[in-house]
């Protein structure tokens, strides 16, 4: 934690997960950020988050690649009707990718 000041890390479903300061779990950043092409400037608008608390989430990522991309992959993995059942608010959103 001492390395990197914006990470904190917290207990869900009994699994120890980095997270940036306020609870947001860094798999979800890299994962969304990944569909922006690792744009901090779009991942941070999407979050509504300033670009500084992306960034620092992505620097965690670079030490720590492996371990979030578990987490991103264990998530991508399950349909959304598995999702459903486990979270019934679940709703389904699609993040449209900027043409240029």
């Amino acid at each position: 934690m001492s390395e990197f000041a914006e990470i904190e890390f917290r207990t869900f479903g009994g699994e120890r997960h980095a997270c940036l300061t306020g609870g947001m779990r860094i798999w979800k950043v890299v994962m969304v950020s990944q569909d922006y092409d690792m744009d901090v400037t779009k991942t941070a608008e999407h979050f509504e988050l300033p670009a500084w608390k992306i960034q620092a989430a992505l620097h965690y990522y670079e030490a720590f690649s492996p371990e979030i991309d578990t987490a991103i992959i264990d998530v991508r993995s399950q349909t959304f009707d598995t999702l459903k059942r486990q979270l019934p608010q679940l709703e389904r959103h699609v993040v449209a990718k900027d043409v240029q």
